[in-house]
């Protein structure tokens, strides 16, 4: 299994703790590892920059406790948006 899809598998559940749903887990490894989370509250409602920093903040406590991430990362968190994949 690959790096995402173990990201995926792990905070899925975390996420749905907090009362989001992970929509899409995406590593970028231009120059720098970008981790980039797509996620959208599980109530339906809109996803707030509040939720988005919220989630950043609780999101990478967590993977830097269990040492999830292989070398320094970027984490961008964001809604799907209407062109969700």
């Amino acid at each position: 299994m690959d790096l995402e899809a173990r990201i995926n598998a792990f905070l899925d559940p975390v996420l749905l703790e907090l009362g989001f749903r992970l929509v899409r887990v995406k590593l970028e490894t231009n120059a720098d590892l970008t981790l980039q989370l797509m996620v959208e509250p599980e109530d339906k409602t809109r996803m707030t920059i509040d939720g988005c920093a919220f989630i950043s903040k609780s999101v990478s406590v967590i993977l830097d406790a269990e040492a999830w991430m292989p070398e320094n990362y970027s984490l961008e968190v964001s809604s799907p948006g209407l062109d969700r994949p």
